[in-house]
This record gives C-alpha cells, structure tokens and sequence, in this order.
C-alpha cells in the first residue's frame, strides 16, 4: 500500500508541478521571466507536497515546535498551490471557451448569411434560364429584323413599301424577344452566383465543429437545477484544484504515516525454568555420607541444538521432485515437504531465505522454470514424489 501511496504520490505531483509552472509560465511576456515564474510557481507546488511528510516525521519524532512550524508553511503553500491550480485551469477553460464561442459565433454567421441568400433567391421569382448562346441567337434576329425594315421602309422611312408595316412589327417583336432574352441571362447569372454563394455556406457549415453550448456542464447542470448562473462553473472549477491537491496531501500523509507503523512482534518464546540440583542421601556403613548429584543441564531447543546436522535442500529435492510434463507444484509445498523430511530425519532445517537461495540455485542449475499466479509461485513440469518412490531413489 504504501508503494502504491508513493507512486500516486510522484504522478500527481509531477502533474501539479507543470500545472503550476505552466500557469507562472503564461503570466509573463519575456523568456527570462517565464523561466523564473515557472520555476517559483513549481517551487512552490512541490514543496506543498514535500513539507506535509517533514511535518509529520518531525512531530513523529517529537520534534513538536518544528513540526508545528512546517506544517503552518505546508498550509501556506497549500493555498499558494491551490491557487495557482485554480488560475491554470481557468486559464485553459477559458481558452477552451473562447474557442467555442468562436465556432458558434461563425456558425451563426453562417446560418444568417445562408438565410439571406436563399430569401434572394426566392424573391427572384420565375423566370427562363437563358445562356449566352440564347442571346446571341436573339441578337442576330433583331439585327436580321432591322435589316430587313430597313430595306422596306428605307433608312428613315423615306419610302413605304407594300411590306412596310409587317417589317415594322417583325423588328418590333425580335427587339422585344432580345430584350426578354437578355433579362433572363441576367436573372441565370445571378441565380447561379446565388447559389454557389450558399453551397459555399454550406459547406463552411458541414466542415464546422458541431458546438451546442460554450459550457456544456454549466448548461447540463442548469437543466437539471434551473436558476444556476454562470458563475457555478467558476465553483465546480475551484473545486476540482481544491480536491486534487487535497488528493495529493492526502496521499503524502498517508505515505509519511505507513512508514511509523511498528511492525508486529513476534511471540515471545516460553522460557524453560532451571532444575534445582537433587541431593539423594546414601545409607553407608558404618556410617551415613552425603552424596551430591550434579544438576541436570538446562534442556535446549531442537532448532538450537547445534549437534544436529542441517537437512540439505538440494539433496532433498533432488529425491523428491520428479519430472512431471505439464504439471505444477507451489513452493510452499516443496517448503513442507523439507520441513517434514528434516523433522522426520532429525535434522535442522535452514532459514526460509536460506531455503529460497538454494532453491533458486536448484532452479537453475536443473534448469526448472518458475511461474507466478496471483500470490502463488509454482514450479512447472515437476511434481512432489511419495515416499515410497524416495525410498527407491535412495536405494
């Protein structure tokens, strides 16, 4: 746990320490002082973190005063941090803000401008598409009218031929038909230029980010709770620093406060009482004589007892491990099992990490391969043989 405390502990911090650093970063305009507001801002970040476990330690070892002292700059620092973490990401939330006002403001600039070109494009009205070639066509037939009045009439009417008046409203008519003709390749033009004005909308439309709200959680929030302002988003940003750097000193503490705990101790060992020596008195003759006999020697533990030879771990698994394809067997068991040999033979059993050390040679020189599960390491392709078969191996 307290690993694990610690390298929380590392991660958040380096996290509040370029959250700070980058915040004094902006607050500057030249190089020099960003490098120096970073490294004061950052400075200040980390020993928010730091000082919380020198408090403690101090007053842990009854340095009271000292540790009161450091605490009191820990809080101060605290709030230094705290506040700067706030600025940073306020600073960010309102970049992030502008830019989707930025998007909607365009695209409600967009909306109004398609809005606008296709109310043109209505109040057109009906009208015939006409081409460039159309009018040419119908320029070509009033200049052939002209002519052809002309050659009746004369230039100036100065003679009146028996076609006159048909001339006369043949040219009437192709000038009209030019006219109507010219209109309505106008009319074209500026629909076309309409409507390419509004698929170009359109797309700046399509290609656009898709922002509903500036803030989404204010806006979500006020839904739920209607009457919220503003300024809650403010609050919910206040409380996001407040609770990571709490989450921080939190964790420091905890790691500080793990590493005083008095680990557990071990059962004491019952103390064997000493025999107080025995005086047995002998009938002698002729006379009664006084014969002492020596105190028995204290008793000693088996597991003390050094006239006991120790039980060998690789002759031992060497007898009772077998090659098993496929199969598994956990150390602990192959530890019970030298326990029991060696209490069975009357020897000493070596320390648990002299156990492991040799096992470990064992491994590798027999070339065994490990496996860990969970909280469980296995040998594989081995197995635990009966005693019956140790009995043949020792044979």
């Amino acid at each position: 746990m307290r690993k694990i405390l610690g390298f929380l502990v590392v991660l958040c911090g380096i996290v509040s320490i370029a959250m700070t650093s980058r915040y004094g970063w902006k607050q500057a305009d030249n190089e020099i002082d960003q490098v120096m507001s970073a490294m004061m801002f950052g400075t200040i970040a980390l020993c928010a973190i730091i000082f919380d476990a020198v408090a403690i330690r101090l007053w842990v070892n009854g340095w009271r005063a000292a540790g009161f002292f450091i605490g009191v700059i820990a809080c101060l620092a605290f709030v230094v941090t705290f506040s700067n973490s706030l600025g940073s990401i306020s600073s960010r939330s309102d970049a992030v803000e502008a830019q989707r006002k930025s998007i909607t403001d365009q695209r409600a600039d967009n909306r109004r401008e398609l809005n606008r070109l296709e109310g043109a494009v209505a109040g057109i009205g009906t009208f015939t598409p006409t081409d460039q070639a159309a009018v040419d066509a119908a320029t070509r037939a009033a200049n052939t009218a002209t002519d052809r009045r002309k050659a009746e009439c004369g230039e100036n009417n100065e003679k009146r031929g028996p076609l006159c008046r048909q001339r006369e409203i043949e040219d009437t008519d192709a000038a009209a038909k030019l006219a109507t003709a010219t209109t309505n390749k106008s009319t074209t033009d500026r629909t076309s230029d309409l409507e390419g004005q509004i698929a170009r909308v359109k797309a700046r439309l399509t290609s656009s980010e898709n922002v509903g709200s500036i803030n989404p959680l204010v806006q979500s929030l006020s839904r739920i709770v209607p009457g919220l302002s503003d300024g809650f988003g403010a609050m919910m940003q206040a409380g996001i620093a407040l609770v990571f750097e709490l989450c921080i000193v939190g964790m420091m503490a905890g790691f500080e406060l793990l590493g005083h705990v008095s680990p557990s101790k071990p059962p004491a060992q019952q103390e064997v009482p000493d025999h107080p020596p025995q005086v047995v008195e002998a009938p002698l003759a002729p006379e009664q004589q006084m014969v002492v006999i020596p105190p028995a020697g204290k008793p000693k533990l088996v597991a003390t007892n050094p006239d006991r030879p120790v039980g060998s771990v690789k002759r031992i698994l060497t007898v009772h491990l077998e090659s098993a394809p496929g199969d598994k067997v956990e150390i602990a068991d192959v530890g019970n099992r030298y326990r029991d040999v060696c209490r069975r033979d009357a020897k000493r059993t070596v320390t648990p990490d002299e156990f492991c050390t040799q096992l470990d040679d064992f491994c590798r020189t027999v070339g065994i391969k490990r496996r860990k599960a969970g909280e469980r390491l296995y040998l594989l392709d081995v197995r635990l043989a009966s005693l019956a078969a140790e009995w043949t191996n020792v044979s």
